[in-house]
C-alpha cells in the first residue's frame, strides 16, 4: 500500500477527503447513538489498529523516541485526540452540515503556521484560497 501511495500527494489528498467525508457521517451517526466519548474511543482504537497493520506490513523502521520529530509527533497525537473529542462533542450536539464546514476550516491554521514558522511562500493564490475556504464554510453553515 505504501508503494502505491508514495509520491502521489494529489491521489492521497483525494482519498483522504473521501474517507474523511465518510468518517464525518459515521461519526455523527455513532455519536448520536452511543455518545461522543464512546464513539471517539472506538474511532481511536480502530484507527490505531489500522495504522499498526499498515505500519507492520510497510517495513518502515521505528524511530528513536528521544528524537525531536518523534516528540513532536507525540504532541501532535495528543492534539489530535483532544480535537477528536471536541469534534465528536460538537457533532453530537449539532448538525453535520454545520459542524463539518466549520471544523473543515482547520487547514487555514497550518497554512498560516507554514508561512510563519516554516517559511513557506505567501502567494496571492494561497491568500485567495484561504479567503474562499472561509466564505465556503460560512455558506455551507447557513
Amino acid at each position: 500500500m505504501m508503494n502505491i501511495l508514495s509520491g502521489r500527494p494529489i491521489l492521497c489528498s483525494l482519498l483522504a477527503t473521501l474517507l474523511w467525508g465518510a468518517w464525518a457521517v459515521g461519526a455523527k451517526y455513532s455519536a448520536d447513538r452511543i455518545g461522543f466519548f464512546n464513539s471517539s474511543l472506538f474511532y481511536v482504537l480502530f484507527s490505531f489498529m489500522t495504522v499498526m497493520t499498515v505500519y507492520s506490513i510497510s517495513g518502515i523502521s521505528f524511530p528513536k523516541l528521544t528524537s525531536t520529530p518523534a516528540i513532536i509527533a507525540m504532541g501532535t497525537g495528543i492534539a489530535g485526540g483532544l480535537a477528536l473529542i471536541c469534534f465528536q462533542a460538537a457533532i453530537k450536539g449539532g448538525d453535520v452540515s454545520t459542524v463539518v464546514p466549520i471544523t473543515g476550516l482547520y487547514p487555514i491554521i497550518p497554512a498560516i503556521y507554514g508561512i510563519m514558522l516554516l517559511g513557506e511562500d505567501v502567494t496571492p493564490v494561497k491568500i485567495a484560497g484561504i479567503l474562499l475556504a472561509i466564505i465556503a464554510a460560512i455558506l455551507l453553515s447557513l
